[in-house]
């Protein structure tokens, strides 16, 4: 897991659980998580988003991690742009997911590279945290609770492993 250019975090988190909400146990590569998605996962999780919050998506990818690491990395599903739009102006503090870029791999326009980056880091400051372990707040239906998250103090450094923790 890494995030860049962010210091100690204590807030809020929600975990938005989209491949539960699809009666999924993992997304398909390639699938792009929409608005609508988000959406009716909150709803379904009787849970909404507040200024200031880690925002955090299960896609059910991390399943993969460490066991078929190979399809972990060849893509994956993820938010797509407009749904980093509508997370975004939310206020969030951060965005995660279980997955390696947070945004689906590889994205449906072939031109385009890391949009949600761009968008996310570069044009609104909301930071990016990947490759989380999500399986056992999904399993247990943890919703909403306590994220504390601290990066390594590295001076000059763009991204940092960190630990974070849900506490509920």
């Amino acid at each position: 897991m890494g995030v860049g250019g962010i210091g100690t975090v204590f807030t809020r988190g929600v975990l938005i659980n989209v491949a539960g909400l699809k009666g999924q146990h993992t997304l398909p590569m390639g699938y792009e998580i929409t608005p609508d998605d988000l959406q009716q996962a909150l709803q379904r999780q009787n849970t909404r988003i507040e200024r200031a919050d880690a925002v955090i998506i299960n896609t059910g990818w991390g399943h993969l991690w460490g066991t078929e690491n190979a399809q972990y990395v060849r893509g994956c599903p993820g938010i797509g742009i407009t749904a980093a739009e509508w997370i975004i102006r939310q206020e969030p503090v951060l965005i995660g997911s279980d997955n390696w870029p947070v945004e689906v791999a590889p994205n449906p326009d072939r031109n385009a590279n890391l949009p949600v980056h761009q968008i996310a880091l570069a044009v609104h400051g909301v930071h990016l945290l990947e490759n989380m372990k999500l399986d056992e707040l999904a399993e247990q239906r943890v919703y909403e609770f306590c994220f504390i998250m601290q990066p390594l103090k590295i001076a000059g450094a763009t991204g940092s492993t960190v630990a974070p923790s849900a506490v509920f």
